[in-house]
């Protein structure tokens, strides 16, 4: 299984239920900035393309000239912790396989 992952060191007096509990609160933060339209640097999103507006599938999700990088929400529901250790969380989402 391939994973697009991130490890976040904590200080080591957090226990595996603390880290697992700091990392639902980042992918929770992640994904109200991201509906939000912001990204990492906390600027919004570059607007859509034409041709991307013009699309089916933007016209079937019913999109907003808002970039949330939510047309189905799938990528946002798939970010989980991976694993949770004292002192450490890892956050990310399965790798779609190609084959």
């Amino acid at each position: 299984m391939a994973w697009i992952k991130t490890e976040i060191k904590l200080p080591k007096l957090f226990d595996e239920g603390d880290s697992r509990a700091i990392g639902e609160e980042l992918i929770n933060f992640i994904v109200e900035r991201t509906k939000s339209g912001k990204g990492v640097d906390g600027k919004r999103f570059p607007k859509y393309s034409e041709a991307y507006k013009d699309s089916f599938e933007f016209k079937v999700a019913g999109k907003s000239s808002t970039v949330d990088l939510t047309l189905s929400g799938e990528m946002l529901d798939s970010l989980t912790v991976i694993e949770a250790a004292p002192g450490r969380v890892v956050i990310g989402f399965e790798k779609d396989d190609p084959n």
